[in-house]
């Protein structure tokens, strides 16, 4: 059956191309990855200055990390049901196919922890996320120390891998359109 006869049309992934529902939460995680990874690192290297505070506050880093959670879950649960249709592009079957499989399934993994970790510290703080005045996250009833601390560590721990593995990832990308010219990236472009 056509992909339009499924009634997917554009919007559905084909074998040669992921759609444009793919596509555009692709791209939407990786400028909100991109903001939260510049607010950070800007606050590191420059410290509180009147321009990370302003940074801060055009995209809090708990809001967008909220919105890169929910937006990782549609691209999931997205992602599942055009595979069970049969109609998600795959890797070849080499070694830097199953190793680019491999590295994608990081990366989803570490977007989709690295927020629920960040869920779980605010809900077990006892203060929860607010937000320009919305509340986000509710409060556990009291602070659980023993949830807290470990989802902490764990958030910033998976937080920094996830850059390193994000910078391979936009590298491999721009090998394969660069050197290898093999239109792997036009796949998501």
């Amino acid at each position: 059956m056509s992909t339009s006869r499924r009634g997917q049309g554009r919007w559905a992934d084909r074998p040669a191309r992921y759609g444009t529902v793919t596509r555009w939460l692709h791209w939407a995680v990786a400028v909100l990855l991109l903001m939260q990874f510049t607010t950070v690192l800007s606050w590191r290297w420059v410290g509180d200055t009147p321009a990370t505070r302003a940074l801060s506050s055009v995209a809090p880093h708990g809001l967008v990390g909220l919105t890169v959670f929910g937006l990782m879950l549609a691209r999931l649960a997205w992602g599942w049901r055009m595979r069970a249709l049969g109609m998600r592009p795959t890797q070849p079957g080499t070694w830097t196919g199953h190793l680019a499989r491999a590295g994608h399934i990081t990366l989803n993994m570490l977007t989709l922890l690295i927020p629920g970790t960040a869920i779980l510290r605010a809900w077990a703080s006892g203060h929860g996320m607010a937000v320009w005045g919305v509340r986000w996250i509710p409060s556990a009833e009291r602070e659980m120390l023993f949830l807290e601390a470990p989802a902490d560590l764990l958030h910033s721990t998976m937080a920094w891998g996830l850059l390193f593995l994000a910078l391979g990832h936009a590298g491999a990308a721009l090998y394969h359109h660069a050197v290898l010219r093999d239109r792997t990236l036009d796949r998501i472009r």
